[in-house]
């Protein structure tokens, strides 16, 4: 059954809602590019800048920006509350472009600094890639701010600059179903300097793609799509980084394509404690050239990485020193590595061709329930600790440098061909199979969403893996069709082919019948036509298709007893209703038989279930919506 639960509606999505329609003492403005200052501020009489409106409105209300092209800065935000975000929010997803390219050097099109407890989604955001250092977007010494559906692109070709980071003194930030590419040397990250620390930073659903990138003429600078950089806790959840990077026959990267060290940067410079604990889930690393898909720092942190993949890359997993007498540790826990194609000549290029590379006698490194195929080299090499893994078409399976202390082969490592079908589960007939040590498969499964959406670092469900399917991923077809219009600056070099309508941006059709999208592209990589299950059995994939449910909202929500459910259909029909807890325990089942075309309403009565956060699915014949509820009593 296709579901629309990513596309439609995420938790606090209903926040916005809430706070619009039902919030006491907030009040909601509007910006439109037509508009002037010295108007009101309401919809018929709209403001026309940013300045104007953040030096008007208060904390907590809400700025909704019309949709257009907007040459202007947004910064200077007013803080809300805990109670209370200020929401600055793009009349339709997308909608709006924020063009920052007038900007000078090291000025960002979104700035946030000193500010809390602010909510942005819906945005484009431009910076001018011709221009000197800066970036697209920055936040610093701010706290509890989300950046929800927001692009970013256009950063500079030049410099030492990150597209958009969470940067110094940054705390319970949130980036969720954002995208970014182009130039910059990093494009989504977080960062600290020695002034102060970065923490608690979560990237959820982000797309991600290294284009282009030349550090003040020098090549072989280090660049990544996403990064941390001396920075605590930070999650990457359900992150795609894809068809990236070119190197130069020699690892020079002679064509200015910049160094991309690591799809995913973890980087450890001695400027704050060295506990850089943070979790890699459910990520997907995909056609990428570069030193390693994953690069861990040596540190006294604990290291997450649980079913990620990475597939079709230069090399996989690398850890790599930065401080001796470290005793950190790290799990690479139901992964799936295959097809590492590196040749590994030379010391600049140890890491090429493996499948997980201990760079520098990193102790306490545990592979486990991991698939590991394909790889040039090596699957395993030097000082890891294996188990319950299997190994096939490996040059080697297992490969000590070093020689102590050797890499023995786990007593529950197996060497089956896995019978791959698509890289993002496995199949029922594969010997991998319910063979892992927790009774589940060995490999990944990137099948359902990590994290609660909306949610905050420590917040109930930020970690979770859930119940609500990943697939069609979030605001496919908008991340295709930004990136399909990167062009190479006037001084690249390479190849005419390499142009932003490459790997899942390319035109035609994907095998399942309908265009090629992010998600055909990724579960069509092996061959085979996506599962109906992903699209469905239509040949072409649009969500206004018959039978869909439209805008699915609930309010007020939170709410105390009972919350009104309100949806849109395209047609006159059944539509079931089912009440979830974030477990999957069903607390409601009904069957709305008298749906109609339109706009349908149902009151909801959840008096005597106890609070918390709940999943509600509204149904039809071939789509899903979906939406979370929090029920206060």
């Amino acid at each position: 059954m296709q579901t629309l639960s990513l596309l439609k509606c995420k938790l606090f999505f209903t926040f916005l809602f809430f706070i619009i329609y039902n919030s006491v003492g907030a009040a909601k403005y509007y910006l439109a590019v037509n508009g002037n200052d010295e108007n009101s501020g309401t919809i018929e009489q709209p403001w026309a800048t940013f300045s104007h409106a953040f030096s008007t409105i208060s904390g907590g209300d809400t700025l909704i920006v019309r949709d257009g092209t907007y040459v202007q800065q947004m910064r200077d935000f007013p803080s809300g509350t805990a109670g209370a975000y200020t929401y600055v929010i793009a009349e339709h997803d997308f909608g709006v472009l924020i063009d920052g390219a007038f900007l000078g050097s090291y000025e960002r099109t979104l700035y946030i600094e000193d500010a809390s407890y602010v909510y942005v989604r819906g945005f484009k955001f431009k910076s001018n890639s011709e221009k000197i250092g800066g970036g697209t977007g920055l936040i610093q010494y701010s706290d509890h701010i989300k950046i929800i559906r927001c692009g970013f692109f256009d950063a500079p070709h030049t410099g030492n600059v990150a597209t958009v980071f969470a940067g110094n003194g940054s705390t319970y930030v949130l980036f969720e179903e954002c995208y970014a590419y182009g130039g910059g040397r990093y494009k989504l990250g977080a960062y600290s300097d020695q002034t102060a620390l970065t923490e608690k930073i979560i990237f959820r659903r982000c797309v991600a793609r290294h284009d282009y990138h030349d550090y003040y003429g020098e090549l072989g600078q280090v660049c990544s799509t996403f990064t941390s950089y001396d920075c605590h806790d930070v999650i990457f959840q359900n992150c795609i980084s894809i068809d990236s990077g070119i190197q130069g026959e020699d690892g020079s990267e002679e064509v200015h394509y910049g160094r991309l060290v690591g799809a995913m940067n973890w980087v450890c410079k001695d400027m704050h404690p060295q506990d850089i604990s943070g979790k890699v889930q459910g990520c997907i690393f995909l056609n990428i050239e570069s030193y390693a898909a994953i690069r861990y720092p040596k540190n006294n942190g604990e290291h997450i990485i649980e079913n990620t993949i990475i597939w079709d890359c230069l090399s996989g997993y690398y850890s790599h020193d930065t401080n001796d007498n470290e005793t950190g540790t790290l799990s690479l826990d139901h992964m799936t590595i295959g097809n590492i194609w590196g040749n590994p000549s030379n010391d600049l290029k140890a890491a090429w061709g493996n499948g997980v590379y201990n760079g520098y006698k990193f102790s306490n490194q545990n592979v486990t329930n991991s698939n590991i195929q394909d790889c040039n080299y090596a699957g395993l090499r030097n000082y890891l600790t294996s188990d319950y893994n299997n190994f096939y078409n490996n040059t080697e399976d297992y490969d000590n440098v070093w020689g102590v202390p050797e890499i023995v082969p786990g007593t529950n490592d197996q060497y089956e061909n896995p019978g791959m079908k698509y890289i993002c589960r496995i199949e029922g007939d594969s010997p991998l199979k319910g063979a892992a040590s927790d009774g589940g498969d060995i490999g990944a499964s990137v099948v359902n969403c990590y994290g609660v959406s909306g949610t905050l670092w420590g917040e109930v469900g930020y970690d979770v893996l859930t119940n609500e399917p990943l697939w069609p991923f979030p605001n496919e077809n908008e991340i295709k069709a930004q990136m399909s219009t990167w062009t190479p600056p006037a001084s690249f070099t390479g190849p005419a082919t390499y142009n932003g309508k490459r790997g899942f941006c390319a035109d035609g059709n994907g095998l399942y019948g309908g265009p090629i999208t992010l998600t055909s592209y990724i579960w069509e990589y092996l061959g085979n036509p996506c599962p109906p299950e992903i699209y469905g059995t239509s040949s072409t994939h649009d969500i206004a298709n018959p039978n869909s449910i439209i805008n699915l909202r609930v309010y007020p929500n939170p709410f105390v007893n009972s919350a009104t459910i309100e949806y849109l259909l395209d047609y006159q029909g059944d539509v079931k209703l089912t009440i979830m807890d974030l477990s999957g325990r069903i607390i409601r089942d009904e069957h709305l038989s008298k749906s109609k075309v339109g706009l349908n309403k149902y009151v909801l009565n959840l008096s005597t279930c106890p609070n918390g956060t709940y999943i509600c699915k509204l149904e039809t014949l071939h789509y899903t919506a979906t939406c979370n509820l929090i029920l206060t009593h």
